[in-house]
């Protein structure tokens, strides 16, 4: 489905006109290979795990499931107009093509679909910082957390953190993001271990990092802006190798 056409009215519809800093919250994607847009940095990497930007349907997260049941898959993929019957459902008695657009960005952009996302910020000329991938550099012997504008205009960090931390229960590690910002298709990293290095996010650890992005088990990987109280920018759910999916 092509979310450029009818796309303000379509979010006013749901309510998703939010602001551009915070479009909507990602709810558990799951790290599927797929090149992001924007361009990394020259790589030096060991191993690195990217968020998926292939578009197929992302699991709820209360499922904990790597793969789609049949229902989400037709409310995902819009199959057989299932969205109208849905909308019916809930007492949309002649739902509009905008009702069913709606429904389709909801289910998308609160999965965290970074496919989706980038249509809609960059037709509507927002930012959107996302979290895109998570990895290990070889000479510099440290990890990362690779922070990415995937949207249609200049994003300025300034007030946003990123928490991230194994599960279950663990208090996360958080970092503060600078007085930087980053163009439509930059990104820039946040070292486990900060040396000045050229691609590293501006910004400082709030204390001493004791988990790492690349635990070996399941993580997550969090955006925000609480200054602001713009709440949850981005959620990220990802499993390195070795730690077997949910």
């Amino acid at each position: 489905m092509n979310v450029g056409r009818g796309v303000v009215g379509a979010l006013a519809a749901v309510g998703l006109l939010v602001g551009a800093r915070a479009l909507g919250a990602g709810a558990g994607t799951r790290a599927a290979g797929g090149q992001p847009s924007p361009t990394p940095s020259p790589s030096t990497d060991v191993t690195r795990v990217e968020r998926d930007w292939s578009g197929q349907c992302i699991p709820a997260d209360r499922d904990r499931q790597v793969s789609c049941s049949p229902v989400r898959l037709a409310f995902w993929n819009n199959s057989g107009n299932a969205l109208a019957g849905l909308l019916r459902f809930f007492g949309i008695a002649n739902p509009t093509e905008q009702d069913v657009l709606a429904a389709y960005i909801r289910i998308h952009v609160q999965a965290g679909d970074l496919k989706v996302i980038q249509q809609l910020t960059q037709a509507l000329g927002w930012p959107a910082v996302r979290v895109t991938a998570v990895g290990l550099s070889a000479t510099l012997g440290a990890e990362y957390a690779e922070v990415s504008n995937i949207g249609g205009a200049r994003a300025e960090l300034a007030g946003l953190e990123l928490t991230h931390g194994s599960e279950p229960g663990l208090r996360p590690d958080w970092f503060v993001f600078g007085h930087e910002g980053l163009a439509p298709g930059q990104s820039c990293r946040v070292y486990s271990v900060p040396a000045g290095q050229a691609d590293g996010c501006a910004g400082r650890w709030q204390q001493p990092v004791t988990r790492y992005f690349w635990p070996y088990r399941t993580c997550v990987a969090v955006l925000s802006y609480p200054s602001l109280g713009a709440g949850l920018a981005d959620l990220w759910r990802y499993w390195t190798p070795g730690a077997g999916g949910p």
